[in-house]
């Protein structure tokens, strides 16, 4: 008997003795490359060089061996000689989300888990045999002391703690507030209206708190253009939500026509509240399905189909101008108004210029804008146009038309931007590798362009936190932002990463800039002047990727090159700048 608890006894200590073995192998992790999917052991110490009033992004992959919580926490950031703090350091759960390498919602195509997700949750479920992921966003103030800083980022479970070392080398030169390219991401209101459980009305007080939020994200990225839908379905209804008109076209028993401005007057409020009282973008006097929604005072719907340039399509369109115009005068807005034609024909621009330009009150008219699919021969037409996007697919092998171009419109004042959408490369998909925003910002800035535009900011799909797949688009297409959890009574939005590598790919194009004007900035002009637009091509799903890897390894060589070159001609500067000496005494 004596031997049998001796037996006991040993087998339980033994097992005491393993259980913290096997504890301790519940999870690693360490820091991974935020600009790239691939996952990346960089190392469980990071060094990194700021500049005063920069914004960085770390990513650490955390590879889980058992179902486990995880919980975040991190030190302060500390200068041991001054004492000082780098204090603006936010973490959280960076959460994935499931997204087709296709087009469409086909369960056959293949799938994978995106890490896009910046979630606030600082503490967090993993399952076994996966891949968790955290961010940390790090940023220096402009009057952030220059020198070394050093903390950890924790990651703890019941039994054991993870320490991420983390140094931030603050440089005695500072990152330009101002965006040098502006920033224009379509907005779509209504997308969080049938999103979110507890929202019953548009604009009700409800909806307008999760706008102000989404707005509020937008404003601090440097966004200030507003969104309008004018008309029913501006494009077709491609979005998973419906588009409806802001302005509400009204029909009396007489056949008389009026307009409610409600919807319109209280988004553009809403934007003015947050601070975003730029362009108001009005979309579209040449829809993609040409027809007129009409609803009667009983609330019957009536659709009008009408020829482009037809005698009653000036009737009908010159009367909404006419009464737009009016109440725009009225609000103060008018001077921000640009009526907004997407990606049409020439004919058909030909045709809604010269109505625009047919309609005034008080010897005022409306601006005109366009996102157009290629480099336009001709000047002429697009001289109408103040504010011109052209699609990144277009520019990539007509440079020197395109050079042209840009100069032509900068000699008249006009302002012209780079976008990007579906079936173009690079981009920022879901499935596109975070850097090629980067690379984006940078090409923008080389070519010549005043701004960069992206469709769409908000045009969530079903459940983007589940999955990013759309019938009509590449995965993530839609959206640069994700919603909180439906059931959330106060929601807040969460930033993507893709997102996020656009914030520092503007701000690489403002540090370069920067350089510029010092005149420091050797290295990165020469950087600039080799960038080339890579190939891309539709994969075996539909979606469009980078046409081979060599193709591919182009974006990610440059920005790497970019980054080292400013890194050169920043060291350079400091090196060489002038010390501010203390007067005697």
């Amino acid at each position: 008997m004596k031997k049998r608890r001796l037996v006991l006894f040993c087998l339980i200590l033994l097992l005491g003795l393993i259980h913290p073995i096997y504890a301790e192998e519940d999870f690693d992790a360490y820091f991974s490359d935020a600009q790239s999917l691939d996952i990346q052991n960089e190392g469980t110490s990071t060094l990194k060089r700021m500049w005063r009033n920069e914004t960085i992004y770390l990513k650490v992959a955390i590879p889980i061996v058992q179902d486990t919580t995880i919980k975040l926490s991190a030190t302060s950031l500390l200068n041991k000689q001054t004492k000082k703090e780098i204090e603006q350091v936010t973490y959280g759960h960076l959460e994935t989300t499931s997204a087709s390498l296709g087009v469409g919602e086909q369960a056959s195509y293949p799938h994978i888990e995106v890490p896009d997700i910046l979630s606030r949750e600082t503490s967090f479920s993993a399952k076994a045999n996966t891949i968790a992921y955290a961010w940390i966003q790090i940023h220096t103030s402009l009057n952030q002391a220059s020198g070394t800083y050093e903390g950890s980022f924790l990651l703890e479970t019941d039994q054991i703690t993870k320490e991420l070392k983390i140094q931030i080398e603050v440089l005695d030169i500072t990152v330009p507030s101002e965006n040098e390219l502006s920033i224009d991401l379509w907005q779509y209101p209504h997308s969080s209206y049938r999103y979110y459980n507890h929202i019953q009305e548009p604009f009700s007080k409800e909806h307008k708190e999760v706008l102000k939020e989404e707005l509020r994200m937008y404003k601090a990225l440097g966004g200030n253009t507003i969104t309008v839908s004018m008309i029913e379905e501006p494009w077709g209804h491609q979005t998973y939500d419906d588009t409806p008109s802001l302005i509400k076209w009204m029909r009396k028993e007489d056949g008389s026509v009026y307009f409610d401005y409600q919807w319109f007057d209280e988004w553009v409020s809403l934007c003015e509240e947050i601070g975003i009282d730029g362009r108001i973008e009005a979309f579209s006097i040449l829809p993609f399905d040409p027809t007129i929604d009409y609803t009667t005072e009983s609330g019957e719907k009536i659709r009008y189909y009408v020829e482009v340039g037809s005698e009653e399509w000036k009737s009908i369109w010159g009367y909404f101008l006419e009464m737009f115009l009016y109440h725009l005068e009225e609000k103060g807005w008018m001077d921000r108004t640009y009526i907004f034609i997407d990606e049409r024909d020439n004919e058909q621009v030909k045709q809604a210029i010269a109505l625009i330009q047919s309609i005034a009150v008080n010897n005022k008219q409306f601006k005109i804008a366009s996102a157009i699919n290629r480099i336009p021969e001709e000047l002429d037409l697009f001289d109408h146009i103040n504010y011109v996007a052209i699609s990144v697919e277009a520019v990539g092998s007509h440079e020197e038309e395109l050079e042209g171009f840009l100069e032509h419109r900068k000699g008249l004042g006009l302002e012209t931007a780079l976008y990007n959408c579906s079936t173009n490369y690079p981009n920022a998909f879901a499935i596109s590798e975070p850097i090629e925003s980067i690379w984006t910002m940078a090409y923008a800035y080389q070519m010549g362009f005043e701004g960069y535009l992206r469709w769409a900011y908000n045009a969530y799909v079903e459940n983007p936190n589940e999955t990013l797949d759309f019938h009509n688009f590449e995965a993530g297409d839609t959206l640069l932002i994700y919603p909180d959890a439906k059931e959330a009574i106060e929601p807040m939005p969460r930033k993507s990463m893709r997102l996020a590598m656009i914030e520092v790919g503007m701000q690489k194009v403002r540090q370069i800039k920067k350089l510029q004007e010092l005149g420091y900035s050797t290295q990165t002009d020469v950087t600039l002047k080799t960038i080339q637009k890579p190939k891309g091509a539709y994969n075996a799903y539909g979606a469009v990727v980078a046409q081979s890897e060599e193709e591919k390894e182009k974006v990610s060589n440059f920005v790497k090159s970019l980054e080292q070159a400013l890194e050169q001609d920043t060291t350079h500067y400091l090196q060489v700048k002038p010390r501010k000496i203390n007067a005697c005494p």
